[in-house]
């Protein structure tokens, strides 16, 4: 599964960034390794042998908006516990399949203090935690989520559960942008109250926060798996820095912005499942962008979203849409084949790429394709014929 939490400096940044629009604050310190629990303590702590054991025990004290907690790892050494602080803020954030954990409990989360020590094969932490809501507002929220999952055969279609997940996000993106209209979006970063889903459907009162919480919430409820992104830039002049969804289409995460969509109010949907490449159809981010030192292809890998929109075609083999087919569509194809092999198989090839790569037709991109690719360059390169990559598949 995807990490939310690769960075991209002011551009895109999924970390739990400390600035003016982001909810969470987050330190690490130490305590005394006199404090490690030991079987003499008179504290009972919650104490585990695995990493991911220890992390489920964590979310649930979160889900349950529990302030102050304590938590032990057996069989972690003084040296190893260090690499445990990143990892903290990392995978407990990572989706689950629960729509209360992952992206909706990050943007759920106002300040995290951890404190940690280590003392023979003993790993404590201590959290200390504030958040946007009370554990009574959350189980407020879940009757009016209910109410809305409920609404769903009229939202998206009677047969919605049988739809492509694209076509569900879309109908969805569409409502939700409408939604906004009968509640007030008040950008105000000093109210805490507006933080939250429980904002937008009780209080009918959010800043963009509240209402990107609710729309990864109801993605959630339906199955579709979105993560948070952060971006400096403001494509409407009226919003300030402020959270993206990414939703994760058929393995690949798309960029949604349904809160500049809302603010435009074009109807259009501007920014359903966008790219990094045609996130704003002017210039002004890709300009953000190259200030960065970045390309648009290097800040794609780096955040593990797609390169371009969904509904973008590409030629058979043209996977970089320069209008030739030569040995870039075929590093590009290496790269993606490279990207899908890892540990978290997330690709950043949309749609289009991805039909587009599939030399062969047997429904994977891989080596295969490349050298596929590679062979016909050489060939069109001594040869003057009109052959097309089809034509010269079809005869292989």
């Amino acid at each position: 599964m995807k990490i939310f939490t690769k960075t991209i400096a002011a551009i895109l940044t999924a970390s739990l960034a400390v600035c003016s629009a982001a909810p969470v604050n987050a330190a690490f310190t130490d305590i005394p390794s006199s404090a490690v629990v030991t079987s003499n303590d008179n504290v009972k702590v919650p104490t585990f042998t695995s990493d991911e054991e220890m992390l489920k025990y964590i979310r649930s004290e979160m889900r349950n908006r529990v302030e102050s907690f304590t938590v032990a790892l057996k069989g972690v050494s003084v040296a190893e516990s260090s690499n445990y602080n990143d990892m903290l803020l990392t995978k407990i954030f990572d989706s689950t399949g629960n729509p209360k954990e992952g992206s909706y409990l990050f943007l759920g989360v106002r300040n995290i203090n951890v404190k940690t020590s280590a003392d023979d094969d003993i790993f404590k932490i201590d959290f200390e935690l504030s958040y946007m809501t009370t554990y009574d507002q959350e189980t407020e929220l879940d009757t009016q989520i209910k109410k809305l999952v409920s609404a769903m055969p009229l939202i998206l279609g009677e047969n919605y559960k049988d739809l492509p997940d694209a076509e569900k996000v879309a109908k969805g993106y569409d409502y939700f942008v409408k939604l906004m209209k009968n509640v007030d979006h008040v950008e105000d970063k000093n109210d805490l109250s507006l933080y939250s889903a429980y904002s937008v459907l009780v209080n009918k009162k959010a800043n963009s926060i509240g209402f990107v919480q609710l729309f990864i919430r109801t993605l959630a409820e339906i199955g579709i798996d979105s993560q948070v992104m952060f971006t400096s830039i403001d494509l409407t002049g009226k919003l300030g820095s402020h959270f993206i969804p990414a939703v994760c289409i058929d393995g690949t995460y798309y960029l949604c912005d349904p809160v500049s969509d809302f603010i435009l109010g074009n109807g259009d949907n501007k920014f359903l499942l966008k790219g990094t490449n045609d996130l704003d159809s002017s210039e002004e981010y890709k300009k953000a962008v190259e200030k960065q030192g970045l390309s648009l292809n290097k800040l794609a890998e780096q955040n593990g979203v797609a390169l371009y929109s969904y509904d973008k075609k590409f030629e058979f083999g043209d996977v970089s849409g320069d209008g030739l087919i030569d040995s870039v569509d075929a590093s590009m194809i290496l790269a993606e084949y490279a990207r899908l092999s890892s540990s978290d198989k997330c690709g950043i090839f949309s749609a289009g790429q991805k039909n587009a790569a599939d030399i062969d037709k047997n429904g994977q991109i891989d080596s295969v394709d490349t050298s596929i690719i590679l062979s016909y360059y050489a060939y069109k390169s001594i040869s003057s014929d009109n052959k097309t990559l089809s034509d010269y598949v079809s005869k292989k």
